[in-house]
């Protein structure tokens, strides 16, 4: 699940380059938001669950929404559009290191030495690359800063998510987020994108439906299904992937350079994510008998 959804995501980097170029912000995040929604209810509903909420878990699915869903779709639709999408990726992968923080403090989750190694060749990584993005820069790093915002908000909401008990399905959990999360982007679209909205030509066409149906429905679910199988640290750090996919993709799709520190990043990413397997596979294979 954590190879497909890094795929999933990785290369929606760029296509979300694509869908911006002719699909405001606000609207574009809106369209996702509410029709992944919909599409993991059916999905649900489909699959013989409740689409209800229980009735105890609603006021923290609008605070964790708001979190997960709201700061991170707004803060990082806009600054793709400010930064080149494989740059946004590494910055946006920040995550990790408030999901190993935050594991820590709220969960009381234990800061092993593994964890401790691997995050820090995962971040060595985003920072070689991050450092180019930040040293071109002039004036104040407005698409940088967004991204950085953007990290902490679904770092906060990865937390809410793995400590709180929902008695619901996690596809339903999700949707309902989604939909919550898109209340005040839809304002939002209503107030700043009205006059800018069209039918948008082919690519960009296309790339909305990739995220409306891959990205939110399927991704959606599979980080959060994820989340509940691993603890946050292991979880989080396994996504360090996705920025490197998003790399790669953004520069087959978009032309973005690859020079010396990507190819540097990418070594340390892949020991990142290769050290907790390798130096403790029971670990894992007992998160698997859990996830069966």
């Amino acid at each position: 699940m954590l190879a497909l959804l890094s795929v999933i995501w990785g290369i929606n980097w760029p296509i979300i380059k694509f869908a911006l170029t002719e699909v405001p912000v606000f609207s574009f995040r809106a369209i996702c938001l509410i029709g992944g929604g919909l599409g993991l209810l059916a999905l649900a509903r489909i699959g013989g669950y409740s689409i209800r909420l229980p009735r105890h878990t609603i006021g923290v699915s609008i605070i964790s929404a708001f979190f997960n869903v709201t700061g991170w779709h707004v803060m990082s639709g806009f600054a793709v559009a400010a930064i080149s999408s494989g740059h946004a990726a590494i910055i946006g992968y920040t995550m990790p290191v408030w999901g190993v923080l935050l594991g820590a403090l709220v969960l009381r989750e234990r800061l092993t030495w593994r964890r401790v190694l691997s995050l820090t060749l995962g971040m060595a990584g985003l920072a070689v690359l991050a450092h180019d993005e930040l040293s071109e820069i002039n004036g104040v790093p407005y698409g940088a800063l967004l991204m950085a915002g953007a990290a902490l908000s679904w770092g906060i909401g990865t937390i809410i998510m793995k400590k709180v008990s929902w008695g619901a399905p996690i596809a339903v959990v999700v949707a309902w987020q989604c939909l919550i999360g898109a209340v005040p982007i839809v304002g939002g679209a209503l107030i700043f994108d009205w006059s800018e909205i069209h039918w948008p030509s082919l690519w960009p066409l296309l790339a909305v439906i990739y995220n409306l149906i891959f990205a939110f429905v399927i991704g959606h679910y599979l980080y959060y299904k994820v989340v509940s199988i691993f603890p946050v640290g292991v979880a989080t750090i396994g996504t360090l992937a996705i920025p490197v996919i998003g790399l790669l993709s953004g520069a087959f799709a978009l032309g973005e350079p690859i020079g010396a520190p990507e190819i540097s990043a990418l070594v340390l990413v892949v020991c990142a994510l290769a050290l907790p397997i390798v130096t403790q596979p029971r670990g894992f294979s007992l998160a698997r008998l859990r996830a069966r």
